[in-house]
């Protein structure tokens, strides 16, 4: 296999790799909002189940976990794919458009998403534990 060949070989991984990547991040969407509609679910059939927003924070942080390592996998293949690209006289993600806004990212959007759902869980959870601990008596 020739120089050529090795290149265009790692390119075309690395190009499947990014679109994985931006498949399971989307995956990963769809489950954590499965599993956010079964536990809101669950809250308002039982609303004093105190360790519901526990779980929800707990899910909430672990996606945002998931889809940060899927999003830097994403990007590390994005990047190879792009130093290739020259070696090949490829353009496809050189010349690729600028975002109109900047910040405006799949990896932002999913980010504001599980960002929201902890901040969601966590006054729920305060507005649920905070009376409570005012109002213990031993």
């Amino acid at each position: 296999m020739n120089e050529d060949e090795k290149n265009l070989a790692e390119y075309k991984e690395a190009c499947a790799e990014e679109r994985l990547n931006a498949g399971l991040l989307f995956g990963q969407m769809t489950v954590y909002l499965v599993a956010m509609g079964g536990l809101l679910q669950i809250a308002a059939s039982k609303p004093t189940l105190w360790v519901l927003p526990l779980l929800g924070m707990f899910v909430s942080l672990a996606f945002f976990v998931i889809g940060e390592r899927c999003g830097d996998f994403a990007h590390a293949a994005r990047e190879r794919a792009k130093n290739i690209e020259p070696l090949l006289g490829f353009a496809l993600y050189t010349s690729a458009p600028k975002a109109k806004i900047p910040w405006a990212t799949r990896i932002n959007a999913t980010r504001i998403v599980f960002v929201g759902g902890f901040t969601g869980w966590l006054i729920t959870g305060l507005l649920h534990w905070l009376p409570c601990l005012f109002t213990y008596q031993n």
